[in-house]
């Protein structure tokens, strides 16, 4: 049920239950966890590590977060946030239910929505005449709405109803593959705190620049690493 589809609509907000056990809980898992599954964390949820240090540094944790780890150590989600003492384990109800609390059903109806199909009109089967050489249909009389020529010249009707076209969903505006991007740092930037711009503001530049490679190494396997990447290189030409 839990895909990258979906995983890439949630928000890096914090939905923490309790800061001291996610700082306790999730340094003690990413540290003790083979460098393969951190990996696989990073690739399925596409977060770095710097953003997962940053989340058992400061306490919190977000939805996307919280569903990589216990997606890929099958774990239950609720463990991470503080919400549960018990580790649980993983299964796609623990995951759908895990969106809903978090205010994410919507999310799941709309990728859960089947596609609008439409059924093609009945094609006109042609009727078959007996020996005599005329049709075995029951004839009907004309409607009022036909009109028919004297008698031996052949019979035209004419029908007025304009026929029926199928409903068309309206056309949905094109997407471009930054709009999510776009709009995950747009969220981000709402909700930053002053202590995080602060610590923003004092950032050495090995620091950045240690951010800069990694971000680049990651362009190598993961697509929205290189879209980030591309943005960089805009603001920087501005």
């Amino acid at each position: 049920m839990l895909d990258q589809a979906i995983l890439k609509e949630l928000k890096q907000t914090n939905i923490g239950k309790d800061g001291g056990k996610i700082k306790e809980r999730l340094r003690d898992i990413w540290m003790n966890i083979e460098k393969s599954q951190r990996e696989e964390i990073m690739n399925f949820s596409d977060l770095t590590k710097y953003t997962v240090e940053r989340s058992y540094k400061n306490g919190n944790i977000s939805a996307k977060l919280a569903l990589a780890v216990a997606h890929v150590l099958k774990i239950n989600p609720n463990y991470l946030t503080g919400e549960s003492d018990e580790r649980g384990e993983y299964s796609d109800e623990v995951a759908r239910q895990f969106l809903i609390d978090a205010g994410y059903g919507k999310l799941l109806d709309r990728s859960a929505k089947p596609k609008r199909t439409y059924n093609r009109k009945n094609p006109v089967v042609p009727v078959a005449a007996d020996a005599s050489g005329e049709n075995t249909a029951e004839q009907t009389p004309p409607s009022d709405d036909t009109t028919a020529v004297t008698e031996g010249t052949t019979a035209v009707t004419e029908d007025n109803t304009e026929p029926k076209k199928p409903e068309v969903s309206p056309a949905e505006p094109p997407t471009s593959p930054y709009d999510s991007l776009l709009s995950r740092i747009q969220d981000k930037v709402r909700v930053i705190t002053q202590s995080e711009q602060e610590k923003l503001d004092s950032m050495p530049a090995d620091t950045a620049e240690q951010l800069l490679k990694g971000l680049y190494l990651r362009t190598e396997y993961s697509e929205e690493a290189k879209r980030l990447a591309a943005l960089l290189k805009i603001i920087l030409t501005l």
